[in-house]
């Protein structure tokens, strides 16, 4: 079982975040024992103590508004254990190259290969995965796709291909012959035309078999392409014409879960799942749609027993439950004020209100001070993630929010679509892994 990320595509990603004008906050993974008192300085930390709560509700959430990921194409299928069976499906136009090529007078068709690099495997690769193509019905359009979108293809497919990922070493070529000899077939009058190219090679989906048990990504870039060989009465020597697999970048993929266990009742898009349906855990999932609402409904009393003190630091702390390898958890995660319908919160222009991440004493705060910074972790192994609220806290305190909680979301890379991660909520088995609160508060 292997799972391979686009390395240049998260530095890029990395990079571009570190860069961002954007102050929003992201979680952190962690393993210090003394998570949150290395945030304050040096001056302050003798005079800091904090006390913790764990009466922290936690609900998943099925979310539609799921933008399906770009610079890459996903199919498969595959069983997960706490989130039950995942389908996808691929969607690529079909494109004539730019020089309007096509076969000359007398040409004899050979084969048609299909080649792929693949960006990203996840599930039991070891095992023979089998891919359909069939063609497209309809045109793709340029635009968002978003995950649960399909699209209309021929009932019966027009090529097979079989393969394990696990010998795939990053590249793999399959002869795509009945598509191939049906582009051969179509004659000069509709190669050299793009206009009819189009109307009679709308594109091709991929879909997976019953019994596959992975889901992998192919790239879109040039890699991607089908080349047609062919040969002439008078010249026995192969020569080809590639057509694009991704000509404007129209592509996207379909994701399908057919939830099981405590999931099993989200079934429509907007169902929730409490804590304990869930046996005492929540869920964070990418293309799958998967969110969490958190709510802290001990704010009020917090107020009440701090008695005026300041609070320096409020640090949420999370314990994910791992699973054996791959079942991969996400990198990083954000959150986004709630709405009090279980959808992000708008400003007047539209823009979604995230929940800040400061690094800061909150004694800044009464003098109307920003407090909000830039952090980004990027977790490999999960032992503790932590979420610093401090400036959501004072803001409620204050009566500047509602408490209506937030909601969290993965942040999405290029080869993260499958990744899922389990955290314990506050009734799961194990104590030691429940959520809590930490309040960091300078003494009087």
């Amino acid at each position: 079982m292997t799972f391979i990320p686009n390395l240049q595509a998260v530095n890029s990603i990395i990079k571009g975040l570190v860069i961002s004008s954007l102050s929003l906050f992201l979680w952190a993974c962690n393993e210090t024992s003394e998570l949150g008192i290395d945030t304050l300085p040096t001056s302050d930390r003798g005079s800091v103590s904090f006390t913790e709560y764990s009466d922290i509700n936690t609900t998943t959430i099925l979310l539609d508004s799921v933008l399906a990921p770009t610079g890459q194409v996903f199919m498969g299928k595959y069983q997960d254990p706490e989130l039950g069976q995942v389908t996808m499906e691929g969607y690529m136009a079909l494109r004539t190259n730019a020089n309007l090529s096509t076969f000359p007078t007398g040409a004899i068709y050979d084969s048609t290969i299909f080649r792929y690099g693949i960006e990203s495997e996840y599930g039991d690769t070891t095992r023979v995965q089998v891919i359909y193509v069939h063609m497209l019905l309809d045109t793709l359009p340029i635009k968002n796709y978003y995950a649960f979108e399909s699209s209309n293809y021929a009932q019966v497919p027009i090529d097979t291909f079989r393969f394990k990922l696990s010998d795939a070493n990053g590249y793999l070529s399959k002869k795509l012959n009945n598509l191939g000899k049906r582009i051969f077939d179509a004659g000069s009058p509709i190669l050299t035309s793009v206009q009819q190219f189009n109307q009679n090679f709308k594109g091709i989906a991929f879909v997976p078999d019953g019994g596959n048990s992975a889901v992998f990504s192919i790239d879109t870039d040039i890699s991607t392409e089908l080349s047609v060989f062919y040969h002439t009465a008078t010249d026995s020597t192969k020569k080809s014409i590639s057509f694009l697999l991704n000509t404007d970048n129209i592509h996207f993929s379909n994701v399908k879960t057919q939830y099981s266990g405590g999931l099993a009742s989200l079934r429509n898009y907007g169902d929730t799942v409490g804590s304990f349906a869930a046996g005492g855990k929540f869920y964070i999932s990418s293309m799958r749609g998967l969110r969490t609402l958190v709510q802290i409904p001990d704010l009020a009393k917090i107020k009440s027993e701090l008695n005026g003190r300041i609070v320096a630091k409020a640090e949420l702390i999370f314990k994910p439950i791992n699973y054996a390898f791959p079942y991969i958890t996400n990198r990083g995660i954000v959150g986004a004020i709630n709405n009090g319908k279980n959808r992000f919160l708008k400003d007047a222009n539209g823009l979604t209100q995230f929940v800040y991440s400061d690094q800061q004493l909150v004694s800044a705060y009464s003098a109307g001070a920003s407090l909000n910074s830039f952090s980004a972790f990027f977790p490999i192994t999960s032992n503790a993630w932590e979420m610093n609220i401090t400036t959501y806290v004072n803001e409620i305190m204050v009566g500047k929010r509602a408490n209506s909680g937030f909601i969290l979301f993965p942040l999405s890379f290029t080869g993260e679509a499958p990744r899922r991660t389990v955290f314990a909520a506050n009734n799961y088995s194990d104590a030691a892994l429940r959520p809590k609160l930490r309040i960091y508060y300078i003494k009087p």
